[in-house]
């Protein structure tokens, strides 16, 4: 058979036809009445049909075939899901495979990856994988091809492939071809592995990830599409908060991170690498508060730079601390440019704004091109105090000035 079920108890067979071909195995039985030998269901040439749930183990099994599996319609899996290596399935138009309290194990090997792509390779030809609550799975040599669709329904991202609510590894594999982005992570998401991956060739960008997750990714992997670029060529960081008292590093990556919206750093400890970029989009901004902090600290050959998705005085807001009263916020060979956008009630009116009790060290960092300040500041009082050093700073064409008067700069 095709799928291979194990359960505890007994042997569950569904309803699983083969679609035939001159590659088709001789002996492929129809599971629905094993002693007679399947019917061609079509011309596409593939061996066996994929369009039941997946409610109890099953194994998707490398048949001699070139085509090992055809996807149809909306499969949902509820079990375990494993496929072995090897194995090609290809999806008719509009097909996913929604993952709602099961997992997928598919592990193939660099000699004989998994491979699921449309059966035309059209972008956003079928709708692609989709996690909604699953358990611990695994995607090893896996390459998924031609999904991702322009959401219709309220609250669902515009992805090929989409985790939400599970436990993953996710190594060398790649997602391409969407007529959306390729890969995207939100909501409840642990990666156990994420490394030597590509996103090429998608319509939008490669991946959105929550910020909570952006320290899972490596540098090692092609967010770029160094073969075939993908549309928006970032990491778009989701917007949110970073609550919880862990440590993230936002590694150097061979694209910008670009932050659409905003983000909230509320707990835990923001490194970034020498030689990151971080793009902002239009208003947007970054918030280090309370317990949050932000350490950006490159060197003389690897600076880091903060920008404007338009680089334009104004572009974007500012990078905010309130109340984060850490002597290791830094930024050490930093560029900020492009700041000073004021069309919020809360724009930070410089690169840097401080506010209320916080501490930050700048230095030989470079502020240009910015619509207001390029460092600006609360008065401080009885009740609030600012802690500035600067050491070895340049700037150049910050409208409203370089430092604020009211900022208390300290030896």
């Amino acid at each position: 058979m095709g799928i291979k079920h194990f359960a505890l108890l007994g042997v569950l067979v569904w309803a699983l036809s083969a679609c035939g071909g001159s590659s088709s195995p001789s002996n492929a039985k129809d599971p629905n009445n094993p002693t007679n030998p399947n019917q061609p269901g079509s011309s596409d040439n593939c061996t066996y049909i994929l369009a039941e749930n997946i409610t109890v183990p099953s194994l998707l099994v490398n048949t001699p075939s070139t085509c090992d599996y055809i996807l149809e319609g909306y499969v949902k899996v509820s079990s375990t899901l494993t496929i072995e290596p090897g194995v090609l399935i290809k999806a008719r138009q509009d097909a996913i495979l929604w993952i709602d309290g099961g997992q997928i194990i598919a592990n193939g090997t660099a000699n004989a990856p998994i491979t699921m792509e449309g059966l035309n390779h059209i972008s956003g030809y079928w709708e692609g994988i989709r996690f909604a609550e699953g358990r611990e799975s695994s995607f090893d040599h896996f390459h998924l091809k031609d999904a991702g669709q322009v959401c219709t329904s309220l609250w669902c991202p515009d992805a090929g492939f989409i985790l939400d609510d599970v436990t993953v590894s996710f190594s060398n594999s790649s997602v391409s071809n969407s007529y959306v982005h390729g890969f995207h992570a939100t909501g409840d998401v642990l990666f156990k592995r994420f490394e030597n991956n590509s996103f090429y060739g998608n319509v939008w960008a490669g991946v959105v990830m929550d910020a909570n997750y952006l320290e899972f990714l490596d540098s090692a992997s092609d967010y770029k599409g160094e073969t075939s670029p993908n549309g928006t060529p970032y990491v778009l960081v989701a917007n949110g908060s970073l609550e919880t008292g862990d440590t993230r590093t936002w590694k150097n990556l061979n694209v910008p991170y670009l932050i659409g919206g905003y983000l909230n750093i509320e707990g835990g400890i923001v490194i970034i690498e020498p030689g990151t970029t971080v793009v902002f989009g239009e208003g947007s901004w970054m918030d280090v508060e309370g317990n949050g902090e932000l350490r950006a600290i490159g060197t003389p050959d690897k600076r880091i730079t903060f920008k404007g998705k338009v680089e334009k005085p104004g572009y974007w807001d500012g990078i905010k601390f309130r109340d984060s009263d850490w002597d290791t916020n830094e930024f050490s060979y930093v560029d900020f440019m492009h700041s000073g956008n004021t069309d919020s009630l809360l724009s930070s009116y410089g690169a840097v704004r401080m506010v209320y009790t916080s501490s930050l060290k700048i230095n030989h960092s470079h502020f240009a091109d910015n619509a207001e300040f390029a460092v600006a500041c609360d008065e401080s009082d009885a009740y609030d105090q600012v802690t500035l050093k600067l050491s070895e700073n340049s700037f150049n064409n910050n409208a409203a000035g370089d430092i604020d008067a009211d900022c208390r700069v300290v030896e």
